[in-house]
């Protein structure tokens, strides 16, 4: 089957936002193809944000979301998403895939290194 056949709507590209630095009370995290390692997994701590008043409901991350990087030569780098992670919009050059759970286990397809 082909990803997409394996999700709950379309693909959808990241927000096209500036990062900022986060201060300590932002809960937000802005996530980047910087900001995932090799093995797919985040690198420390997400520092960036967006500034403040910018539209991000259809940015943030969800339980079951995976990001694919689709630019240059990270192409294939991926994340998917844990709650633990705190809340993630995601960045322009990452394209989000929503996995519909009553078709797979989510998880089954979270790859375990970069394509």
């Amino acid at each position: 089957m082909k990803l997409i056949d394996l999700c709950i709507d379309k693909a959808k590209y990241g927000i096209n936002a500036s990062a900022v630095e986060k201060t300590k009370d932002e809960d937000i995290s802005y996530l980047r193809i910087t900001d995932i390692k090799e093995n797919n997994e985040l690198n420390s701590k997400l520092t960036k944000t967006v500034k403040k008043g910018t539209s991000i409901s259809n940015y943030l991350l969800k339980e079951n979301d995976i990001v694919f990087a689709r630019t240059g030569n990270s192409v294939g780098k991926n994340y998917f998403y844990d709650l633990r992670d705190g809340k993630i919009i995601y960045a322009g050059f990452l394209v989000k895939f929503s996995i519909n759970p009553q078709k797979v286990y989510p998880k089954y397809i979270k790859p375990e290194m970069s394509i």
